[in-house]
């Protein structure tokens, strides 16, 4: 005991530094790429809500909010103290995301040293936000997911009541920010099973023991698999083998344990309700509040139908399937390499096959589009291996303390892994998995982590695919514009900066040639006139200053987009005298040629921007 405290100061003090060491680096990552990305559909959308807000308008009642709204307000009060532009709302997500580097490093240290936590933190943020460090709403979901995480992790450790209220809180504003978030609820949901039926683990006899605890958690567990079943069969065989096969490979084993533990339905169903009142009503306190603020304002009505009724619009009108089931070959021959070996030689043996292998084909990625996409495919199945490796871990028994302690950290990660990855739908293009991608990552860590009984040979191999998964992240991510993501290397073009007041962005040539030269057509002619813009053309208002004088941000998810109503009687029904047509809309039908000549008819002037069509009168 007297050595083990001056041990303890000096484990703490390297982690200390490490940790610093991490938030500095990931900082000079960011940094410099803060500015760079352009969807002008994302940044007109955000843009525009959160400076509707600070004109008075509500969200939902006055204009139509695409997601549920929160941050939306995060957003106007960034811009009330940073000015109206782009840039500005960068910096609250530039601090967030270096907070979240700081959670990341914390929960990876429950399984591994400073120095691969470290590095574990800095490659999971090079797979996220300096690829689109936009301040898009699943960036704040991917952040709030990862702080839930490390606060149930705390509770599992401490059973300190007040964590598993704060992963609740969490889980209600990742709802409040965008629905997708209500996914970390579930993963948390079964956390809960899982930890508070862990007491009788350590049995080795449950003769005559009652079932009825674990046919409570399985008809819960089969109630939730059913009602996500639905909208992802639905959208096809591939989402549901992406989406929900993950889910209910840890749900099915998380049954199978509770009928080897045998605990009876009262006390199951006691234990159950003790931990999920406080985890629930931590995640109803924000939600309820909101409730009550839309209520006041007039907007709970309109709220129900823009968050729980459009997003469905969505799915038929935006959707992209996740690739074939082929991609998963790249993940299951990283899982094969992976398996730990007692053999020290066979463990540095393949440790250095991978090295020479991988280094090989990061350098035939930059040229070789099949090679470019077994890399990422390795990396896309991450979340499914974590199903796959976590549904086993489920069902293993644990008795030693410490091994029982990681067991859980790489049981909760992967829970809130693979429900995380439903941000995919119905959207599963690439940025998306990144989206959430950071949170597999690190439960195939602790899952590596778990089985390395501190012996170095069994850690060499996950140490070299974690290096050339970093390495390919700096090499060909980085570098590359998210258009190309998850498909081939090509060098970003975002160079030319978009020198407006309401933009400081870094883009290509093209569009700030295209931009600078609509937003000076606005400006000319846009005094005294009233704005119409579309379709899906939201930043056409935000950069040019005119307001949006509809509630509409997106043609195709305008209530009355499916009516008869066609573009030349919406912008007649918007009395506007200045239009702009977006030739090539991002989601909603382009106009036709004989639209674009009924319009010509109605307004005496025209002019061609690359991209638009500008009509007045």
């Amino acid at each position: 005991m007297v050595s083990s405290a001056p041990q303890g100061r000096v484990t703490g003090l390297q982690q200390t530094l490490v940790g610093v060491l991490v938030v500095s680096v990931a900082a000079a990552v960011l940094a410099p790429v803060l500015f760079r990305g352009w969807y002008p559909h994302d940044e007109g959308a955000i843009g525009q809500a959160a400076e509707r807000i600070l004109q008075g308008q509500v969200p939902h009642r006055d204009f139509d909010e695409i997601y549920t709204g929160l941050l939306s307000y995060w957003h106007a009060a960034a811009f009330k103290v940073g000015g109206l532009a782009s840039t500005t709302l960068r910096l609250p997500l530039f601090t967030l995301a270096l907070a979240w580097v700081i959670a990341v490093y914390r929960i990876a240290l429950r399984f591994a040293p400073a120095m691969g936590a470290g590095l574990l933190a800095i490659l999971c943020l090079v797979w996220a936000v300096p690829n689109y460090p936009a301040p898009m709403p699943s960036w704040y979901n991917l952040f709030l997911a990862t702080f839930g995480a490390l606060a149930l992790i705390r509770w599992r450790e401490s059973s300190a009541t007040r964590w598993l209220v704060l992963a609740g809180a969490l889980g209600g504003l990742s709802f409040l920010v965008k629905l997708t978030g209500l996914v970390f609820l579930i993963g948390g949901g079964l956390v809960v099973v899982f930890a508070t039926a862990t007491e009788r683990e350590s049995n080795t006899s449950n003769e005559g023991a009652s079932r009825g605890g674990a046919l409570l958690v399985g008809a819960g567990i089969a109630g939730i698999l059913a009602v996500l079943f639905i909208p992802f069969a639905r959208a096809g065989a591939k989402e549901v083998v992406r989406l929900w096969l993950p889910i209910a490979m840890v749900g099915t084993s998380l049954v199978v344990r509770e009928w080897r533990l045998g605990i009876a339905l009262v006390p199951r169903l006691r234990s159950l309700v003790a931990a999920l009142v406080p985890f629930l009503g931590g995640a109803l306190a924000p939600v309820l509040l909101w409730t009550l603020a839309m209520l006041g304002l007039g907007a709970f009505d309109a709220m129900i139908q823009g968050v729980f009724v459009m997003p469905f619009r969505r799915v038929a009108s935006a959707a992209v399937h996740p690739p074939a089931f082929s991609a998963l070959l790249s993940t299951a021959i990283v899982a094969l390499l992976l398996v730990p070996r007692r053999n020290a030689r066979a463990s540095w043996i393949i440790a250095t096959a991978i090295a020479l292998l991988g280094a090989w084909i990061l350098v035939e990625s930059y040229n070789t589009f099949s090679w470019y996409r077994a890399l990422w495919h390795a990396v896309w199945g991450l979340p499914v291996l974590a199903a796959a490796w976590g549904a086993g871990t489920l069902l293993q028994r644990t008795t030693l303390e410490g091994e029982r302690s990681r067991r859980d950290v790489a049981i909760i990660l992967t829970m809130i892994a693979v429900t995380a990855m439903m941000v995919e739908f119905p959207f599963a293009a690439p940025i998306y998995t990144i989206y959430a991608l950071p949170i597999s990552m690190l439960a195939v860590g602790a899952l590596l982590g778990m089985r390395f009984d501190g012996e170095p040979h069994r850690a060499a191999p996950g140490f070299v695919v974690m290096g050339l998964l970093l390495a390919f992240g700096i090499m060909r991510l980085l570098p590359a514009s998210v258009s190309t993501l998850g498909y081939r290397f090509a060098g970003t073009q975002e160079t030319y900066v978009l020198d407006v007041p309401r933009s400081g962005l870094r883009m290509t040539k093209e569009d700030a040639s295209r931009y600078a030269d609509l937003v000076g057509t606005l400006q000319e002619l846009g005094p005294g006139r009233t704005l119409w813009a579309g379709p899906d053309a939201p930043e056409v208002y935000f950069l040019s200053g005119l307001p949006n004088r509809t509630r509409v941000m997106f043609d195709f998810l305008d209530a009355d987009f499916n009516s008869a109503e066609s573009l030349v009687d919406r912008v007649a029904r918007s009395e506007a005298s200045l239009v702009v047509i977006k030739t090539s809309p991002s989601f909603s039908p382009a106009a036709t040629s004989a639209e674009l000549d009924s319009l010509r008819l109605r307004f005496s002037g025209e002019r061609t921007v690359p991209g638009f069509r500008v009509f007045w009168r």
